[in-house]
Formats: C-alpha cells, sequence, structure tokens
C-alpha cells in the first residue's frame, strides 16, 4: 500500500510546483488611451479685416454712480458702454496682455482694456451678506458677462492706499486676480509727481509696490500717473534703488486723449501710454467709437 500512497503525494507535489501559465496579450487590459481635448475654435466676432497693425483702446473709469459727473459714468452710460463695445467687437484685455503682445482674442476680436483708477467702493463692493453688490461696477460687469460670456469681467484696476477699495482689501485683489484681472499701481497718495523730488516719488512708488505686495499682488509691474503727469526725472518711471530694494516698471499710463499705439508699433513709448476717458465729450470713448465705425480710425483686430 505504500507505493500507491508516495506515487499520489508525488503526483500533488508536481501539481503544486507546476508554475502559472502567464495570461496572454489578448486577455490583458491596456489602460484606456487620454484623448487630448481639442480647442474650440473661437468664432469671428466682426467683419472688421484683420490689422494687428491697428490701434488700441485703453478706456479709463474712475466712479460709477447712478448720475453722470466729473471722473463719473452714470450706471445708465456703463451699460451702455458695455454693449456698444460688445456690438462693435472689442473684447476685454489687461494692459499687462497689451503691453505683452499676448492678447488672447477671436477671430475678428478688437482688444480693450478697461482700467479703473483711484479704487473707490463703487467700483467694487460686497453687501452684508457676502455677495457682490449688483449696482457696483463689478457687479454690473458681472450681470453683463453672464449674458456674453465672452466679455468676461477682465479688467486692469490702479489703486492708492486706501484698502483698496475702502474694505475687504485682501479679499477683492484675491477675487479680481482670480478672474483674470490685474491690480496695480496708482501710486499710494495720488499726488501730482511732477511737484516731488525724487525721493518723494521713490517713496510713493515703492511705498504703492510694497502695499500691493501685501495684499497679495505677487508682481505689481505698471504705474497708473495720478493726473497722467510724470516725475520730472522720468527715468524714475523704470527703476530705481530705494532703501536698499529695487523697484522697476514696465510701464505707464497717462490719462488721455485718445487710442494707444499698436502692441507692434516699433514707436510705442511704454512708459506714456494714452487712454480714453470714459465720457461722452471731446475725445472720450463714444467719439471714438464714433470714429471707428465712420471707418476714420482702424483698431487692431486679430486675425
Amino acid at each position: 500500500m505504500r507505493a500507491p500512497v508516495i506515487a499520489v503525494l508525488l503526483a500533488l507535489a508536481v501539481g503544486c510546483s507546476t508554475p502559472q501559465r502567464p495570461l496572454s496579450a489578448e486577455k490583458v487590459s491596456a489602460p484606456p488611451k487620454t484623448i487630448p481635448e481639442v480647442p474650440k475654435k473661437k468664432e469671428r466676432v466682426s467683419d472688421r479685416p484683420a490689422n494687428t497693425d491697428g490701434v488700441v483702446f485703453i478706456a479709463m473709469y474712475h466712479r460709477i454712480l447712478p448720475n453722470e459727473g466729473s471722473f463719473v459714468r452714470s450706471v445708465d452710460n456703463f451699460k451702455k458702454d458695455l454693449q456698444r463695445l460688445y456690438d462693435m467687437g472689442f473684447r476685454p484685455v489687461t494692459v499687462g496682455e497689451y503691453i505683452d503682445n499676448k492678447m488672447d482674442l477671436a477671430p475678428g476680436a478688437s482688444p480693450v482694456a478697461m482700467t479703473w483708477d483711484d479704487s473707490p467702493e463703487n467700483q467694487f463692493r460686497y453687501l452684508p451678506d457676502g455677495s457682490i453688490d449688483p449696482d457696483c461696477a463689478v457687479g454690473i460687469w458681472q450681470q453683463f458677462a453672464k449674458a456674453h460670456p465672452d466679455f468676461p469681467v477682465k479688467g486692469s484696476f490702479f489703486v492708492n492706499a486706501n484698502g483698496p477699495f475702502d474694505r475687504d482689501g485682501k479679499k477683492k485683489v484675491a477675487q479680481l486676480l482670480a478672474w483674470g484681472c490685474e491690480v496695480d499701481s496708482h501710486t499710494m497718495t495720488h499726488p501730482n509727481l511732477s511737484k516731488l523730488t525724487d525721493e518723494g516719488v521713490e517713496k510713493e512708488l515703492a511705498g504703492m509696490q510694497d502695499y500691493l505686495r501685501n495684499l497679495g499682488v505677487k508682481n505689481p509691474r505698471i504705474l497708473c500717473l495720478p493726473f497722467g503727469v510724470r516725475p520730472k526725472n522720468r527715468d524714475l518711471l523704470k527703476s530705481f534703488e530705494y532703501k536698499g530694494k529695487t523697484y522697476t516698471h514696465e510701464a505707464a499710463l497717462m490719462v488721455g486723449a485718445g487710442p494707444a499705439p499698436s502692441p507692434n508699433d516699433p514707436k510705442r513709448n511704454r512708459y506714456a501710454l494714452p487712454r480714453i476717458q470714459a465720457y461722452d465729450g471731446p475725445y472720450g470713448l463714444r467719439y471714438w467709437l464714433d470714429r471707428v465705425e465712420k471707418g476714420t480710425v482702424h483698431p487692431y483686430v486679430q486675425p
């Protein structure tokens, strides 16, 4: 009886030690292939021919209030500005994108840089429940953007050291940056720089850059000149040292009174960029838009 038992045990041992056959290639499921998303092609927004040598509109706003006034755009007229710009094929860019010549525009679109000076609360205000006031500039623009998603809240806000926007400064700056806006310098106290000493100019410009960094702006780079007035020492606009630190600006904005040169213009002076005041008087926003419609002014048009 011992021999048959030994034979059975040997057979079981051999069976247990037999290696498993690898699965055939047909049975191994390959990982799913990732299909890259194809970016959606932007639709042409105007019938204007491509013109990358055309001028660029940099619109200048201050306050948005019920009634029109000096450096005040009424709520009604601001809404009309947004609608007319949109209907004419303008789309928002930041000043930085214009300076860098990196404007993400749909074919046929013309850029408009919406700039905001002085940081009053009526530009950006929260209600007690934490929502954005629909009657402030940002709130009005938000409502317009919901109906026109290709005209988002994307502007350049130039602040003084008053919060900015009086309250909730860091929260507002973080929100603006998240939307794709930029927040930059309008000096600490809005002085006439031409009446200051070099040290006084340096204090204003350096102080504001440090203030902006404390608010969460990593790289302040653009200066909006109070009253559009440059300092006597123009070199201070570009770079200077103050208390052991180097401060620089890549561009400076004036107050008026016409379109800015194309980003491809070799003669463009980045430290004296003109803007168009958002009002209905001579050389205001309506004046220049009328001339675009008449064909006497030729804006930049994306190919």
